[in-house]
């Protein structure tokens, strides 16, 4: 595994380490985040390699996610996390210091034995906490090298796609936290098509908690018809993992898959769908690479409400050609 997650005799992952990434984190989210946003910070500030995050265990999930999720209850279980709503995890008070790993070898320690956690806290007052939890000095990849328009560009090619799928006459999923954005680059006759409450899938939890979070949904009736990540800001791998996730959860789903990012990054993104990792998942069968160029001009087809969304296919590329 990476310099932070070592693996012990049994093959399992260092759980106290995992605990401590999961910490540093949410310190550097300002505090709180959503499951995908801390596992993805966890991987850039962790410095996990690509194939390491693809690891999958004896269970058949990936094995640092798996590890991860137990880490945030372990937090809560000593009062270190909350998880106030359905997918937000959130630093307690006493959570909003920096912890090391012997403070928290010594905290779980003393609450595998049932003691008093709460001595071992670094912070010993009872003043209310502040609004801006530490952040660690260390910054996401590509975040400096990004533009505040950077995001911008990301936003309206998830509208695009959204308003190429309700010209098509699907409903459209975009995740709670972006919709308002995306809505605002949509035709307003079009709005009507989007999704508002939960989604009408038939799914577990577990699999509704993942693809909730994925950039755009076409649906069709109680079925997703495709799914598409932007990859413009992000490292390439953390919409990959999303769609790994969702094979992996529903091995016998039937869904085309779209990683879209700028053209200049076809490479990088064909080279991580094809990577053995993910060949038990059928990722490479599944997964392909649109660039923003190709979308656009599927977006510009004059018959675009007549056509069937197999049309789409004439413009991707896929990994195994």
């Amino acid at each position: 595994m990476s310099r932070t997650f070592t693996v012990t005799e049994k093959g399992n992952l260092d759980r106290i380490a995992l605990m401590l990434a999961t910490l540093r984190a949410l310190h550097r989210l300002g505090g709180s985040g959503s499951l995908h946003v801390i596992y993805e910070t966890v991987l850039v500030l962790e410095e996990v390699p690509p194939e390491e995050a693809y690891i999958l265990g004896s269970n058949g999930k990936l094995k640092l996610r798996y590890g991860l999720d137990w880490s945030r209850t372990m937090l809560k279980h000593v009062g270190l996390v909350t998880n106030p709503r359905h997918g937000i995890w959130e630093l307690t008070y006493a959570g909003r210091t920096e912890y090391t790993y012997a403070d928290l070898k010594t905290i779980w320690e003393i609450h595998k034995k049932g003691g008093d956690i709460s001595k071992a806290y670094p912070l010993q007052n009872e003043e209310a906490p502040s609004n801006t939890a530490p952040i660690a000095e260390i910054i996401l990849e590509e975040e400096n090298s990004t533009e505040p328009e950077g995001l911008l560009t990301s936003i309206q090619m998830q509208a695009k796609i959204a308003q190429i799928g309700a010209t098509m006459h699907f409903d459209i999923w975009v995740p709670p936290s972006d919709r308002s954005q995306v809505k605002g680059y949509v035709a307003v006759d079009l709005h009507g098509r989007f999704v508002e409450g939960e989604l009408p899938l038939g799914y577990n939890k577990e699999t509704l908690s993942t693809v909730r979070q994925i950039d755009v949904l076409w649906l069709q009736g109680n079925a997703i018809a495709r799914a598409f990540e932007i990859e413009h800001t992000t490292a390439v791998y953390s919409g990959l993992l999303r769609m790994a996730d969702l094979l992996a959860l529903q091995p016998n789903i039937n869904i085309k898959l779209h990683i879209v990012a700028p053209d200049e990054r076809e490479k990088k993104v064909l080279y991580e769908i094809g990577r053995p990792a993910f060949s038990s998942l059928n990722l490479p069968a599944s997964c392909s690479f649109l660039s923003y160029t190709k979308i656009c001009e599927f977006a510009e087809q004059s018959n675009l409400e007549f056509m069937s969304h197999a049309a789409i296919s004439k413009y991707e590329v896929k990994a195994n050609g």
